[in-house]
C-alpha cells in the first residue's frame, strides 16, 4: 500500500470494503481521530489487489467475502 500513503495502523484496519477496485481504483483509509481518507491506488496495485482478493475468496470463501 506504499502508492496510498497509508500508516501502517491504516493498513492493518483495512477491510475488503473499504477497497474499490472499479476505475477510480481508491482505498477508504481511518486515519487519526477517526479521519477518513480517500486515496486513488495506481493501476498495478489495483491489479495485485485483484488477484489476491481473488485467491482468498478461492482458499476461503466464507473470510474472502468479508
Amino acid at each position: 500500500m506504499f502508492n496510498t500513503g497509508a500508516r501502517v495502523q491504516e493498513v492493518l484496519n483495512l477491510r475488503r470494503r473499504d477497497v474499490r477496485l472499479d476505475a477510480p481504483c481508491q482505498v477508504r483509509l481511518m486515519g487519526k481521530g477517526s479521519k477518513v481518507r480517500l486515496c486513488p491506488l495506481w493501476p498495478v496495485t489495483a491489479r495485485l489487489l485483484r488477484e489476491l482478493i481473488s485467491e482468498c475468496t478461492r482458499c476461503d470463501p466464507i473470510r474472502g467475502a468479508r
